[in-house]
């Protein structure tokens, strides 16, 4: 009887509660999060999207969220679909599920503040009614594939499914005129007084990846197809425009297609894995046209939620992607990140950590797949979504409660994906995949430990001084265009140039930053003791002027990697690599698979890979040779007039490779150990493999010697070097 006058006076509270609201501000220089108008650690815990552990009021869901607002979590995370609200032949959204799933949430923490993680892809019946209006592919025709339980509705993103396509008009008209009525309606609720931020999802996963991008070639569909001409024809104008571009006499606005498959291939030139802007004009166009129809998508609902929710709250997306691309960037990735960072209507950016092996497990880097520092510098916070739980070692499907949950091996890769984002004063939340192995994935007292842990550590001063200015001595800088630029397939050799060379890099002992190119102007590079441009294929006339003038200095060196200015965005050629970086090139007719050495370091090339250039400059200092009987160099350094400049042709990686690069131009090196550091004014954090003894460097050239069975993360105070948590 007890429970059900409760049951009975809980919307009454809910009623009696004062709306919540939420904003993000600049403090100090950084992005802080403020809800209720109080500074707020932006620690989260969200349930999972799957069958099982998505509905907040079913048991084993329930029990995890009590568990957690015990640990003194009050921010949440929770997955709706306007599928499960948008119902066919109705004429308003149902929202009582909506009201429901935040219910749940507040039935286990009644202060939970929610974010509603709102996916706005449009409802199965809408798709079968407008087929017009829906996805197509190049390579092959649109698949039945299974839906409805127990499948999720993310099940087949990835595959030829029925989508409506991003290029929907009338999909994004109505859909966003139910996104509308559900922030006005549901913030007038009870339940939705709670409420202080919509995620806004969509596209492969919610993460606004083109529909089965990842081996397939969207999107050849009648509305993909309208908005390509429309977007020549903003772009050029006339056909007499379009022909010049295109080199083709016979192509006009009206009629301009989208590429098909052969098109797609890479590339004009044998052997080359780079594109000849002059010959693939049309292909890049529409990979860009592509690009900007989801960034369109992106900033029409965010502005949508903005304009209908009558208090402040936060509106953040998945986007700024950049590691783990699949080297699929072009087709699929997140290339309109300068556009979106200056976004009014978005307040923050977010992503999981890069799914590459070796960046993930014991004594990776936890790379995030998004440039932190870059979306801080626009005033944005950035969050990392820890979905990495299925690392524990229990994964058998019926442990239940049979078996304990907990692994000691697991736990230094927890306090690695939790400090790291705190250190950089980003946000993050535990996303809970667990449920669907009949418990939750942190369902444990040695994790609940450690999440109480870290939240009264960071929690001490956020908001009130600033724990993310850089102590770093190396800026990578990456850049967005050049990826049009490059063939957009996955080979060993693109993985070992992009997410191996960058986990190598930030395991290389020294401390690491990471901005975009079109952010450099934005940065104090004095800190600086190396600049790296790792893809920098493609650049134009005012971004080498702006290196030249503004990055190369006596104070630091610069690093070009593989064929740097190859292209200017118009022409491509030896010529135009030889010209940005100053060094002499020539043709090489070593064939691959080749070996090249760095000291004692010896690196492999493998598969397609081109064009080959070796560098023959008298001015230059050989550090890296082929290896064989062709000892050319393929890596060397010399001081220009402007600073120390050190140029690649060859994709860098191997972390002794990056380690001596870094010596050489005198970064603080703080392991040689192949461990992971991470430094920031106020404090150090190592994490480091298990191993019989490791050497860490700390302040005042002291060393921490340590051994471990385990794997061991720390972190250390800058100023002292004293243990403040591991």
């Amino acid at each position: 009887m007890l429970w059900i006058c409760l049951g009975s006076l809980l919307p009454l509270l809910l009623g009696a509660q004062k709306s919540r609201t939420a904003e993000v501000r600049v403090v100090h220089n950084s992005p802080v999060l403020f809800v209720d108008n109080q500074p707020e650690l932006p620690f989260f815990y969200a349930l999972t999207h799957v069958t099982g552990g998505r509905w907040s009021w079913e048991e084993l869901p329930a029990h995890n969220l009590r568990q957690i607002a015990a640990c003194g979590v009050r921010l949440y995370q929770v997955d709706l679909w306007l599928e499960d609200l948008w119902l066919e032949n109705a004429s308003r959204l149902n929202l009582d599920l909506a009201r429901r799933q935040i219910r749940g949430v507040l039935d286990a923490c009644p202060e939970a503040a929610v974010v509603l993680r709102l996916h706005v892809n449009a409802p199965r019946w809408w798709v079968r009614r407008h087929p017009e209006e829906c996805v197509q592919f190049a390579n092959g025709p649109v698949e039945d594939l299974p839906e409805g339980l127990p499948f999720n509705h993310e099940d087949g993103d990835t595959e030829r499914g029925r989508r409506a396509s991003v290029a929907s008009q009338r999909w994004r008209r109505e859909a966003g005129e139910k996104t509308a009525e559900f922030c006005r309606r549901l913030a007038r609720t009870p339940e939705g007084k709670a409420v202080v931020g919509l995620h806004v999802a969509g596209g492969v996963y919610g993460e606004w990846h083109s529909w089965g991008f990842v081996k397939n070639e969207p999107d050849t569909g009648p509305a993909m197809q309208t908005a390509f001409r429309s977007w020549l024809r903003e772009k050029y104008g006339n056909d007499a425009a379009l022909q010049q571009a295109w080199g083709d006499s016979n192509a006009y606005l009206a009629t301009a297609d989208v590429p098909d498959s052969l098109a797609r291939r890479c590339c004009s030139e044998p052997g080359s894995t780079l594109r000849e802007p002059g010959r693939e004009r049309r292909l890049l166009d529409f990979y860009r046209c592509q690009q900007a129809v989801v960034a369109d998508d992106i900033e029409f609902f965010c502005r949508t939620v903005k304009e209908n929710w009558p208090r402040p709250l936060i509106v953040g997306v998945f986007y700024g992607y950049l590691h783990f691309g699949l080297c699929r960037h072009a087709v699929g990735g997140h290339l309109e990140a300068e556009r979106l960072l200056g976004s009014r209507w978005i307040d923050y950016f977010a992503g999981p950590t890069s799914y590459f092996a070796e960046s993930r497990k014991a004594g990776g880097s936890g790379l995030q797949r998004g440039l932190v520092r870059s979306v801080h510098l626009h005033g944005k916070l950035w969050f990392d979504e820890i979905d990495n739980g299925y690392l524990q070692n229990k994964r058998e499907q019926d442990f239940v409660r049979s078996k304990p949950l907990g692994d000691t091996l697991y736990l230094p890769v927890f306090q690695r994906s939790l400090w790291l984002p705190m250190m950089q004063g980003a946000g993050l939340w535990l996303y809970d995949f667990g449920p669907r192995r009949n418990a939750g994935w942190w369902d444990s007292p040695m994790y609940r430990d450690e999440i109480r842990r870290t939240l009264a550590f960071f929690s001490k001063n956020y908001g009130r001084e600033t724990n993310s200015t850089t102590a770093a001595d190396v800026l990578v800088v990456w850049d967005t265009e050049s990826f049009y630029h490059i063939e957009n397939t996955w080979t060993r050799q693109c993985e070992n140039g992009q997410d191996a060379a960058m986990e190598d890099l930030m395991r290389a002992g020294a401390a690491v930053d990471q901005v975009y190119f079109f952010d450099l102007n934005r940065m104090d590079l004095r800190p600086y003791r190396v600049v790296v441009f790792p893809n920098a294929w493609a650049l134009d006339t005012a971004q080498r002027r702006f290196v030249k003038d503004y990055v190369i200095s006596d104070e630091r060196m610069v690093v070009w990697n593989y064929l740097a200015g190859y292209s200017d965005g118009l022409n491509t050629g030896q010529s135009q690599a030889e010209a940005l970086t100053g060094f002499r090139f020539r043709q090489c007719t070593a064939s691959l698979p080749f070996k090249w050495r760095m000291g004692i370091a010896e690196v492999e090339t493998v598969e397609k890979w081109g064009p080959v250039f070796t560098i023959d400059d008298p001015d230059a200092i050989p550090l890296a040779q082929l290896s064989g009987p062709d000892s050319a160099t393929v890596i060397a350094w010399k001081k220009t007039e402007k600073g120390p400049v050190l140029c690649s042709t060859v994709p860098i990686h191997g972390k002794a490779v990056w380690r001596s690069i870094f010596e050489q131009a005198g970064c603080r090196i703080y392991t040689r150990g192949d461990d992971f550091v991470f430094v920031n004014e106020q404090f150090i954090l190592f994490h480091g493999a298990a191993k019989q003894q490791g050497e860490w460097l700390l302040p005042g050239e002291r060393k921490m010697i340590w051994s471990s069975a385990r794997p061991l993360t720390r972190l250390v105070n800058a100023r002292s070097g004293q243990i403040e948590m591991d």
